[in-house]
């Protein structure tokens, strides 16, 4: 009999990684237990990295907006016209080919799909892969549109009503 400790097959042991830390290792383990094989397809920290880069970006869209009185309500004239207009526009920037370099860094071609429209897939891992695919989802992109266009109704309204005008 040795005087090794046996390990408690009920308590799951916290895998280490070369720096002793178990950060890495344990968030692997984490996104393999909630994505299983198709973990590597999913870059939840590249997400996260994203989140936060959105929520920044907004807070510091509404803090110069208060910041310059430009808070206002947005009329329905001016919100259907942006709905139609960051809807052309996710769709021209997931879909066209006219726009596939702005994807060629995150994105690989995988075939056609319609009348001048390219199926790309996300590529690579992280942040790049992340990118990937919020710019081969019309729906993912959206919101980082609608916040652009939201930007434009309160510090350019003239210019940012003539681009919708164009895109509807």
């Amino acid at each position: 009999m040795t005087d090794t400790p046996m390990a408690d097959p009920f308590v799951p042991e916290k895998p280490r990684d070369a720096m002793g830390s178990g950060g890495h290792t344990e968030h692997t383990a984490i996104v393999k237990a909630y994505a299983g094989a198709a973990a590597d397809e999913l870059p939840l920290g590249g997400y996260v990295a994203l989140m936060a880069v959105f929520t920044g970006a907004f807070a510091i869209l509404a803090a110069a907006a208060r910041g310059r009185d430009r808070l206002r309500r947005v009329g329905l004239n001016d919100l259907a016209l942006a709905g139609i207009a960051v809807h052309k526009l996710s769709r021209t920037i997931t879909r066209d080919r006219v726009t596939a370099p702005l994807r060629v860094p995150f994105t690989h071609y995988a075939g056609t799909d319609g009348a001048g429209q390219v199926h790309d897939e996300p590529r690579g891992h992280g942040l790049q892969r992340a990118l990937g695919s919020l710019l081969t989802c019309q729906y993912c992109t959206g919101p980082w549109l609608a916040m652009g266009v939201t930007a434009g109704l309160l510090f350019a309204p003239r210019v940012t009503r003539l681009a919708s005008t164009v895109l509807s």
